[in-house]
């Protein structure tokens, strides 16, 4: 399983962690451009912020739940598990912001 694939099933969700969303939306921007090496710009940039920032204990939750000991071994802000987190947190992101929710 790849790192993207794992972040995808680690099912985190953004509005309950407590991240930064201005930070996110960095990440969601360049999802949005679909440039895939603006994407990997922006997801390496801004993973160590968002990891800092409350990103970091809901990941390593998570993984624990999903029983990924090597993942869970080897996260912290740089690694590539952390960096899919952002990146699948971005995604995330931007589907919720592509159009009114139910409560607006």
């Amino acid at each position: 399983m790849t790192d993207d694939e794992l972040a995808a099933r680690l099912d985190l969700d953004v509005d309950d962690i407590g991240i930064c969303l201005a930070c996110l939306s960095f990440v969601s921007f360049a999802i949005d451009s679909g440039d895939t090496r603006e994407i990997a710009r922006a997801t390496k940039k801004i993973a160590p912020d968002l990891w800092a920032e409350g990103l970091e204990q809901p990941v390593r939750m998570a993984l624990k739940r999903a029983g990924a000991r090597e993942a869970l071994a080897e996260v912290g802000e740089a690694a590539p598990t952390a960096v899919s987190c952002a990146r699948s947190c971005g995604a995330s992101r931007r589907i919720s912001r592509s159009g009114p929710t139910a409560t607006s």
